[in-house]
C-alpha cells in the first residue's frame, strides 16, 4: 500500500505553475528518481518547456539522486551543474530548497547546548547555543513595554514536531528582527564578558538574516553583477571559514569537531543552495537577453502548499488522504483558488467589500414583497402615471 506520494511540479520564472505528475510509493530509490525526473524533463521539452534547474528537499533519496550525476568529482567543483541530457547547449542545476535549509539551521541550533547532546556549536572561543535565543526572548518579554520582536512566541522557542515543520517559525528566529533583538539584548547585559559571549551568535544571525532576505526577495535579478549574489557568496565564505577553524583545531577530538559544527547534510545543502543558485543566474542571464530570476520563487514551497491543501481543503479536511483521494483532488486544488486576492490592487470603498465585484448589485425592495407592499408600490406607479388605481386594480 502506498504511504507516500512523489509529486513533481513545474514552476516557471514568470510564476506560471502546474503539477506535472504524481506517483504512489512507499519509498523511492535514486535510480528510480533519476529515470522519472529526466523523463519529465524530456516530455516538458516536447511541449516547449525548458527546465533549467531542479529544486527539492534534503531527503536521502534526493541526495543520492544528485550524486548519481557526478561520478568522479564532488558536485561542489561543478557548482551542482551537469549538461542537460536532451539539449547539450544547456545545463541542469540542482538546488536544495532554501525553506528546508532554514529549518535545518534552526534545528541544529535548537539542539545546541553546553550539556552532553548531539550539538554544541562552537566558533573559536564562543558558544552558539539555543539558550541565547531563550534569554533574549525572556528579556524582551519582561523588560520592553513595546517588544522589539513582537512575532516571537513560546512556539518559536519550544516547538513541537508539528511546529518544527512550519517555515515561518524557523525564519522568524533567524531573520533581521531576531538580529535586532539579540543586539539590543547584548547591550543590556551588565558586564563585558557577558556581551562577549554573544559575539558569534550575532555573527551567525547576520549571515542567516541576510540569506533569508535574499531568498525571499521578489525583486528580479537581471544582471549577474547583482549585489545579492555577492552577499550570498560572502555568507558561504563565512560558514566555510567556521568549518575550517573547527577542523584545524588539534585540541578537539573528531567527535567534538562533529558536535561543534552544523550537520554535514546542512552544510552540503547550504553549498548547493548558494553555488547552484549562482550558477543558475549565470546561465540564465547569459543565455536569455532580457531574462531574469526572482529569488523568492526558487524554492519548493508550491509542493508543500499542494500537500497542505490536500490535507486541509480537500476530502473534508482529511489529514491523511489515501492515493485515490489525492489523485481526484490534485486538479481541484489549482481550480478552486479564490477569485479575489486580498493583495490585489483594488480600492476598498467600505468595510464590507471592494469597489468592483462580480455581478454585484443592490435593490431597495424585497425580492418577495407582501400583498400590502404590492398595493403600495402599485399606487406609487399609478400616481406617477395619473391612473385611477381602483380601475387599474380591478
Amino acid at each position: 500500500m502506498a504511504t507516500h506520494v512523489l509529486q513533481l511540479v513545474f514552476l516557471g520564472d514568470t510564476g506560471f505553475k502546474f503539477p506535472i505528475a504524481h506517483f504512489p510509493t512507499t519509498e523511492i530509490t535514486a535510480p528510480e528518481l533519476f529515470d522519472i525526473f529526466w523523463r519529465c524533463v524530456g516530455l516538458l521539452k516536447d511541449w516547449q518547456f525548458n527546465v533549467n534547474y531542479g529544486c527539492f528537499d534534503g531527503a536521502s533519496s534526493n541526495r543520492s539522486f544528485v550524486k548519481l550525476h557526478f561520478k568522479n568529482t564532488h558536485p561542489k567543483e561543478l557548482q551542482f551543474t551537469v549538461p542537460n541530457i536532451y539539449d547539450s547547449n544547456k545545463e541542469m542545476t540542482f538546488i536544495f530548497d532554501p525553506s528546508h535549509e532554514f529549518k535545518k539551521i534552526r534545528n541544529n541550533i535548537l539542539k545546541s547546548s553546553r550539556r552532553q547532546g548531539p550539538r554544541h556549536l562552537v566558533h573559536g572561543d564562543h558558544d552558539i547555543i539555543w539558550h541565547h535565543w531563550v534569554r533574549a526572548y525572556e528579556w524582551d518579554l519582561n523588560t520592553n513595554p513595546v517588544r522589539i520582536h513582537f512575532k516571537l512566541t513560546e512556539e518559536h522557542l519550544h516547538p513541537d514536531q508539528t511546529a518544527k515543520m512550519r517555515n515561518h517559525l524557523a525564519e522568524e528566529v533567524l531573520n533581521k528582527d531576531m538580529l535586532y533583538l539579540m543586539l539590543a539584548y547584548q547591550k543590556s547585559l551588565p558586564t563585558e564578558i557577558d556581551r562577549w559571549h554573544l559575539n558569534k551568535t550575532i555573527e551567525l544571525l547576520e549571515q542567516t538574516s541576510q540569506l533569508i532576505d535574499n531568498f525571499r526577495d521578489l525583486r528580479p535579478i537581471k544582471e549577474y553583477d547583482d549585489t545579492r549574489l555577492h552577499e550570498n557568496m560572502n555568507i558561504l565564505r563565512w560558514f566555510s571559514d567556521w568549518e575550517a577553524t573547527v577542523m584545524d583545531d588539534d585540541s578537539m577530538s573528531p567527535e567534538e569537531k562533529k558536535r561543534s559544527l552544523l550537520s554535514k547534510e546542512t552544510r552540503d545543502d547550504l553549498i548547493s543552495l548558494i553555488l547552484g543558485f549562482d550558477r543558475l543566474c549565470k546561465n540564465k542571464l547569459g543565455q536569455c537577453r532580457g531574462g531574469y530570476i526572482i529569488p523568492g520563487r526558487v524554492n519548493s514551497d508550491i509542493v508543500e502548499n499542494i500537500f497542505c491543501s490536500q490535507r486541509s481543503m480537500s476530502n473534508g479536511g482529511c489529514t491523511n488522504p489515501n492515493y485515490t483521494q489525492y489523485g481526484k483532488s490534485i486538479n481541484t486544488i489549482i481550480l478552486t483558488q479564490g477569485i479575489l486576492s486580498k493583495k490585489s490592487n483594488v480600492k476598498v470603498v467600505n468595510k464590507s467589500g471592494y469597489s468592483a465585484l462580480p455581478y454585484h448589485m443592490h435593490t431597495g425592495e424585497p425580492l418577495k414583497p407582501s400583498k400590502k407592499r404590492k398595493i403600495h408600490l402599485l399606487s406609487k406607479i399609478c400616481n406617477a402615471k395619473k391612473i385611477n388605481i381602483n380601475r387599474q386594480w380591478r
